[in-house]
């Protein structure tokens, strides 16, 4: 039970190796989880792998970022304001004194500005339908990747079950050998 648990981790954290792998294994055997397994149909194996395939789970969220690149594409860019502002010396030394060496005595230059990005010659255009394509190509991603998740369980199952059936078959023939 758990105090088996206890020290095998011991085991395990003191020793290291092999040593500690056998005591983490022989209380696993002692306390019952070594039972026969329980018996998995196609339709459970199937929805264990779909909710726990980390390809599965990336393809998805390669579908929700081009889904939000597609929703930026959309959006007209935001206008952007600068301001800037610089000392002007007029006598090139950069701590004269000559006009005062107070803020409201020294010569400044202000530049306030505003730009816009407008596309031109179809590139907005390009761009929402390079978004688009990139939303088809996650989802033809994301059905390739459940295709080969779900042949690959259906293969693996099936293997399971010719060997459950193969190990029946051999128990026979030892039984009546």
């Amino acid at each position: 039970g758990l105090n088996c648990m206890i020290s095998s981790r011991h085991t395990l954290r003191r020793h290291g190796g092999w040593l500690g792998w056998l005591a983490a294994l022989s209380c696993l055997a002692a306390s019952g989880f070594a039972q026969e397994p329980r018996q998995l149909s196609l339709a459970e194996a199937r929805r264990v792998a779909f909710a726990r395939n980390w390809d599965l789970l990336a393809a998805k969220v390669d579908v929700e970022a081009a889904l939000a690149q597609k929703i930026i594409a959309k959006e007209f860019p935001n206008p952007t304001l600068s301001l800037s502002t610089t000392k002007i010396s007029f006598d090139d030394h950069p701590n004269a004194t000559t006009a005062g060496n107070s803020v409201w005595n020294r010569s400044f230059d202000n530049t306030l500005a505003i730009s816009q990005l407008f596309e031109i010659g179809g590139k907005r255009t390009a761009r929402r339908d390079s978004a688009l394509a990139g939303v088809v190509g996650a989802e033809a991603r994301l059905r390739d990747a459940r295709r080969v998740l779900d042949q690959g369980v259906t293969r693996a199952y099936i293997a399971a079950l010719q060997a459950h059936d193969n190990v029946l078959i051999l128990d026979q023939s030892v039984a009546s050998l």
